[in-house]
């Protein structure tokens, strides 16, 4: 009789997604997930609702030869894409 394979559950899923799991039960849904298609599958059709996650992608990743904080010497910022508000006024950020 094959062993039963026990399928990390989608809460299980979704922190490991966000990297909230610890160190070992993290590396054990990352070796299932790399041998089992449906539940790669579902890591990949997870929708976070961690808004800071959302945040992060909605913004338009900087040039790599430009840094934040290095503006030009005219002061002109208009080359740095657009941050969402939220993400730009955050305090901690």
């Amino acid at each position: 009789m094959p062993d039963q394979i026990t399928h990390p559950s989608p809460e299980e899923l979704n922190a490991f997604s966000l990297g909230q799991l610890p160190v070992d039960a993290a590396a054990a849904v990352e070796h299932h997930v790399s041998e089992c298609q449906p539940c790669c599958e579902t890591l990949l059709g997870l929708a976070s609702d961690d808004t800071f996650v959302e945040l992060i992608q909605e913004a338009e990743q900087l040039p790599t030869d430009l840094a934040a904080d290095q503006v030009g010497e005219s002061g002109n910022r208009s080359s740095i894409p657009e941050i969402p508000a939220p993400l730009a006024e955050h305090p901690r950020y």
